[in-house]
């Protein structure tokens, strides 16, 4: 088994979501982006939405007002305002 996507999203607040998920789904600012292990490094603006993910538990989601994403070693770390 591989192991799964790290998922942080981060505010000034503190941290807000810190989980691990086989597969992200992003609402950016063009559409959805949807991120698996090896993905190609990129740093992308999410507009709101829910941030929907599946991990070991089943399928979640994080509602975002807005955000930047960073893509980056199989790990998604969102910065939110």
């Amino acid at each position: 088994m591989t192991d799964p996507l790290s998922l942080k999203v981060v505010s000034a607040q503190g941290v807000l979501l810190d989980e691990k998920a086989d597969y992200i789904c992003l609402p950016a600012e063009d559409g959805t982006i949807g991120v698996l292990r090896g993905h190609a490094p990129m740093i992308v603006s999410l507009k709101a939405g829910d941030i929907k993910y599946r991990g070991s538990t089943g399928e979640s989601a994080f509602h975002l007002d807005r955000g930047i994403a960073e893509i980056k070693d199989n790990s998604v770390v969102i910065i939110s305002g």
